[in-house]
């Protein structure tokens, strides 16, 4: 379930931010792995944080964390990703796919691009519309941070109505925003 009540942290717009010791011992104390999808990254000296967030002493992938802080932006955009309904996948289960697809569709030689950006496109069409927030806002939420910005003005609501309304909603990244992180990803993973 996308969650909104998490602070934002402003990070660099390729989100390879500076990694301070207390950071660092974090990454280092879950040895890198997300704590939503079990994504494991593996840092470099150039990408300390490996692409991993560190959010309230827990660590997040940047899929993950951007699903759960949709109002900031990556590499500079807002439009970084897409609200999809979905039945029976999660927010992990949606991250692990969406970067698998991203390997994949990184990859020069794969024979199965093809595929995944047919998968990926499948995703898409699954983006909320207007129509199915019409409670949140007058105005059409048109990025993942319009709809952060809405949930903010919602009435406080009970864990079991947030679910309700919101526990089918996961996040899936714009692939040329996350173009880049795909790339460190799949070649400093085994």
């Amino acid at each position: 379930m996308i969650a909104n009540n998490r602070p934002t942290i402003a990070l660099p717009s390729d989100m390879n931010y500076t990694v301070n010791k207390a950071v660092w011992e974090t990454l280092k104390a879950s040895n890198h792995t997300c704590e939503c999808c079990g994504f494991q990254a593996m840092p470099s000296k150039a990408v300390l944080s490996g692409y991993m967030q560190v959010i309230n002493g827990e660590v997040y992938c940047a899929i993950c964390s951007a699903s759960q802080q949709l109002q900031q932006a990556i590499m500079n955009r807002h439009d970084h990703g897409f609200l999809i309904a979905t039945n029976d996948m999660s927010q992990s289960d949606v991250s692990n796919l969406c970067r698998e697809i991203g390997f994949i569709m990184v990859s020069d030689d794969d024979p199965r691009q093809q595929v995944a950006s047919q998968t990926y496109e499948r995703l898409l069409k699954s983006e909320l519309e207007y129509s199915q927030f019409q409670f949140l806002s007058k105005q059409e939420p048109s990025t993942v941070e319009g709809f952060a910005n809405c949930l903010e003005y919602l009435p406080p609501i009970s864990d079991t109505q947030k679910q309700k309304l919101f526990g089918k909603i996961t996040y899936v990244p714009n692939f040329s925003v996350f173009r880049r992180i795909y790339s460190f990803w799949k070649s400093h993973t085994s």
